[in-house]
């Protein structure tokens, strides 16, 4: 055991002392501690409030996580919101609530890590249920994810539980730990071809760095260790490495002076990891031979910044799809691999949906014509369509007001808009096909 000094306790202390409030301790040898910071603060004139809750219709959540805190917090802003919810935590008794018949609820939260595969088996069936999935900082998504499926980074905050139960789309941009750090003008540097070597002894470090190279279209591997990172970079020739610096056995400067003597490393980037600030660490990374750090926890615009520095990006040739924004799109699928593959589907379902909305404006009901238009604001964003998917938004306020000449005025928009897309997507997939998907 590596006990601290207790120094960032004391300023924890004082800080929270200065703002006037306390610092409590409950503690059980051998099983933990808990430290409670309480402060008093006072609600500024003319604030507004974090949430409101207005509902069309009736709402029932089911809501499946392993965590008994998540779970807690959830039951508390459900009963903030006055809806019906169901709670479980074993991921045998989600499974069967959700092959159950009939299904009891209309909107399904659930933990991406136990939970994601049991909702996409019953997604298809329940076309009528809103999902949201609660991603973990080590469940960044790079294999994809279904348009049926919202997701965002726990924890979740009432702003966004709100808009999910009312309906609204809700997405991993918007949310903790990365709400500052996911916007499409970090996402916009993408590169092809690259390769990176993550070398830390922390898995979850290791998955850290792994699903942001991921998101970003890099390959990557992964050592627990400098000797294992040596035995890699004696089989392959990386474009960068992502160097730990205190390891167990061998350390980082010392495995960063062991890679400058293998063939065709002399000019690799070598980039420290480490929680250690200061020019004394400097000096020793640049003898190494280490070329940058980054501080740890990572955070992804310092991650991309580091990225472009050393890295070139890649150059897309040719336009795209018109009405669809490149970046945007394989922001909310993971990589363009991803977003080809929802373009394919999109590519079959589009023209239906542009059906349903022509039939739905035909046959003057609103809520047929508010089901329709709904569908168009998450299934465009997650393309890409940002100007589709803002403007079905205010079409489908528009409907729910009832605000006759607002809707005379925005369906016409939404319409083109959407006949665009579907040409374009289906010329491009098409395109895509002849040339045996290397477009």
């Amino acid at each position: 055991m590596v006990e601290g000094s207790g120094l960032g306790l004391a300023i924890c202390k004082g800080l929270v002392s200065l703002m006037g409030g306390n610092l409590t301790l409950e503690s059980d040898e051998g099983a933990g501690s808990v430290f409670t910071a309480g402060i008093n603060q006072r609600i500024a004139a003319g604030s507004e409030p974090l949430a409101v809750f207005r509902f069309t219709s009736t709402v029932s959540l089911l809501v499946f996580n392993t965590d008994p805190s998540c779970l807690a917090s959830i039951r508390q802003m459900a009963g903030y919101a006055r809806v019906r919810a169901d709670f479980c935590s074993d991921p045998a008794d989600f499974a069967r609530k959700l092959e159950g018949e009939p299904f009891a609820w209309t909107h399904v939260i659930l933990e991406y890590r136990t939970g994601y595969e049991a909702a996409l088996k019953a997604a298809p069936r329940l076309t009528g249920t809103r999902w949201l999935a609660l991603l973990a900082m080590t469940d960044f998504i790079s294999q994809g994810k279904d348009p049926a499926i919202d997701f965002i980074f726990q924890p979740l905050v009432i702003p966004a539980f709100a808009r999910f139960i009312q309906g609204e789309h809700v997405d991993f941009t918007m949310s903790l730990p990365l709400v500052s750090s996911l916007g499409v003008s970090s996402l916009s540097f993408r590169t092809s071809g690259m390769s990176v070597l993550v070398v830390d002894d922390s898995a979850v470090n290791r998955k850290v760095a792994e699903g942001f190279l991921e998101s970003l279209d890099i390959h990557a591997d992964e050592a627990d260790s400098g000797r294992t990172a040596i035995a890699l970079a004696e089989q392959r020739r990386y474009d960068l490495v992502l160097l730990d610096h205190m390891m167990p056995g061998m350390d980082g400067p010392e495995t960063a002076l062991l890679l400058r003597a293998i063939p065709g490393y002399r000019d690799v980037p070598i980039v420290a990891l480490t929680a250690n600030a200061g020019a004394s660490h400097a000096e020793l990374y640049r003898q190494a031979g280490m070329n940058d750090c980054l501080l740890k926890p990572i955070e992804f615009n310092a991650f991309v910044a580091c990225l472009k520095k050393w890295l070139p990006p890649s150059h897309v040739e040719g336009d795209w799809i018109p009405g669809l924004d490149r970046e945007s799109g394989i922001s909310f699928t993971g990589s363009l691999q991803n977003l080809e593959m929802i373009l394919k589907v999109f590519s079959r379902s589009g023209p239906k949906m542009l059906e349903q909305l022509e039939e739905g404006r035909r046959s003057g009901s609103l809520a047929e014509l508010r089901a329709a238009v709904h569908a168009l604001i998450s299934s465009g964003a997650n393309i890409g369509g940002v100007t589709l998917s803002a403007k079905a938004r205010e079409l489908e306020r528009a409907v729910l007001a009832g605000a006759t000449a607002e809707i005379d005025e925005l369906y016409p928009v939404v319409r083109d808009e959407l006949e665009k897309i579907v040409a374009g997507v289906a010329r491009h997939t098409e395109a895509l096909v002849a040339s045996g998907g290397k477009k």
